[in-house]
């Protein structure tokens, strides 16, 4: 069975000694019991079931995804957000960005990334739009400029890197059935939402 995984890397500047880095957390996800677990390194890695991340000792751990509410990391946000309209599966969505009435975000599964938009109250507006493995990312620029009117950076940033996605050779493979359906489906080489993290409109 191939497993997809996904690697998420930011940036962060650390002026610390060795000793000090593996006493002091980097980010941390809080389960749905309350209880708040700290991450060690700036490594963490998602598959849609669970998180993989480095405890104190720096040993790989890992926690199921549908209970965790929120993880902070760097300029990561993540929160815990149903994947259908109607409930159901939950997992951890990366916010991309939003505004004083939406939110848009990414979700990693299984390797197609979807992006969702929800309104202030998490009711999920849109589902499901496979930019990455899947639908052409135009469709996700035009949910963008219907919910995020008058953002105009976010849709330059979104825009720049569709144009420069269509610059770069793209994959061709065949879905599986459950979930994904059948049919073909185009990779794109470049995730045209991945250097945008936790972005405010009008900041």
């Amino acid at each position: 069975m191939k497993i997809y995984i996904q690697v998420i890397s930011i940036s962060i500047l650390f002026i610390l000694t060795k000793s000090s880095f593996a006493q002091n957390a980097v980010g941390y996800f809080v389960k749905s019991d309350s209880e708040k677990v700290f991450i060690y390194d700036v490594g963490i890695k998602t598959d849609g079931e669970f998180l993989y991340y480095y405890n104190e000792n720096h040993k790989e751990k890992r926690a199921s995804e549908k209970n965790i509410i929120l993880l902070e990391l760097g300029n990561i946000k993540m929160i815990g957000l149903p994947y259908f309209k109607n409930g159901g599966w939950k997992g951890l969505h990366r916010i991309v960005a939003y505004n004083d009435s939406y939110m848009l975000t990414c979700y990693y599964l299984k390797g197609v990334k979807y992006a969702f938009l929800f309104d202030k109250a998490h009711k999920m507006l849109e589902d499901r739009i496979a930019y990455y493995s899947g639908d052409k990312p135009e469709e996700l620029f035009e949910v963008v400029k219907k919910y995020f009117i008058g953002c105009n950076e976010l849709l330059e940033k979104i825009n720049a890197n569709i144009q420069e996605n269509a610059k770069l050779p793209t994959e061709t493979g065949k879905k599986k059935g459950g979930v994904f359906g059948g049919g073909a489906f185009t990779i794109a080489k470049m995730d045209i939402l991945e250097n945008i993290n936790n972005y405010k409109c009008g900041q």
